[in-house]
């Protein structure tokens, strides 16, 4: 399952959920058609458009645009009108508002980025046959229900940090989880949707730096994307590996090791996994399970794609490259 994250806009969206909570702590407003509240849940269509009760932020851009790097975000910042829930005070708008302004400018690289480096393995599966065709094609593979055919490729990927920082941020032993949709042709870079949870563990300094990692080593578009915090418990050997998030109640990913000529584990290598430049190959290992359960995108497959894959990249690489690793 290839997909990319525009670092900029998860690191913004991960400072601006900070501030608007401490704004919520200290202000109780009333009125209008919308109460902001206790909640964590930022809703983005096109516009930004208020506070609402929950865990995640929905982020749909406008028209479907859906590109979520930084410099997208800045012209949009630039251009558009930003909106909050009615019964807000002014105050607190334009206070905030010049503070976002503020840390746009920050994630859209205008200064030097940090030193960083990041080795993790990936427990990921999908809806595909296996082996998943996406890594060679622009189409996910065909899936036949209620007598038509529909390409898509459902996925879940938990994350654990080996080793990494950012600048002073120890990153080794953060957790993180994507799942999503990547629709039915993604040739043009334009996926359909994705969720990034951050295990509830990680801290505040750590989300922000995998944010801003993330979109370069997953550089795409998305017509819809969120972010959450969840509890996310990941084990793996060499022939198992078990990966839950809230404890199976949102989404669960079992895979076991491919039995090949001999007891040693089934090895692809050579193929690229995404922008980073190293990784020590895709080991085989069909899914068991692979499950999302909340809310109507809900889905579950069994012996389907499933691979386990240990990834490496650093600054310096993006340095090699002309600071890029987008597509």
């Amino acid at each position: 399952m290839p997909l990319y994250l525009g670092g900029g806009f998860l690191k913004l969206q991960i400072l601006k959920r900070q501030i608007l909570k401490r704004q919520i702590l200290k202000h109780r407003v009333h009125g209008g058609t919308q109460r902001i509240s206790r909640g964590n849940t930022e809703d983005f269509t096109g516009e930004h458009r208020g506070v609402h009760r929950g865990t995640q932020r929905e982020c749909t851009a406008a028209g479907k645009r859906g590109h979520f790097g930084a410099h997208n975000l800045l012209a949009n910042r630039r251009g558009g009108e930003h909106t909050f829930a009615p019964g807000v005070l002014s105050m607190h708008k334009v206070s905030l508002v010049a503070v976002i302004a503020l840390l746009a400018i920050s994630v859209g690289h205008t200064s030097p980025s940090a030193d960083w480096s990041i080795n993790a393995t990936a427990i990921e599966a999908c809806s595909c046959p296996h082996f998943c065709i996406c890594y060679f094609n622009a189409h996910p593979a065909g899936h036949n229900e209620n007598g038509k055919t529909e390409h898509y490729c459902k996925f879940n990927n938990a994350y654990k940090v080996n080793k990494g920082h950012y600048g002073t941020t120890d990153l080794t032993g953060a957790k993180f989880w994507l799942n999503g949709d990547l629709g039915g042709d993604f040739s043009q870079g334009q996926m359909k949707w994705v969720i990034a949870t951050f295990d509830k563990r990680t801290s505040a300094e750590q989300r922000q730096a995998l944010g801003d990692i993330l979109g370069h080593v997953f550089p795409v578009k998305w017509s819809s994307f969120q972010t959450a915090e969840g509890d996310i418990n990941w084990t793996a050997d060499k022939d198992h590996a078990h990966a839950t998030l809230n404890d199976g109640k949102t989404a669960e990913i079992k895979l076991t090791r491919f039995q090949g000529m001999t007891n040693e584990p089934a090895v692809l290598k050579n193929v690229r996994y995404w922008g980073t430049p190293r990784n020590d190959g895709f080991v085989m290992m069909p899914n068991e399970l692979e499950a999302y359960r909340e809310g109507p995108n809900a889905y579950e497959f069994k012996g389907t794609n499933g691979f386990m894959l240990t990834f490496d990249m650093n600054s310096q690489d993006l340095a090699a490259k002309g600071g890029s690793t987008s597509y």
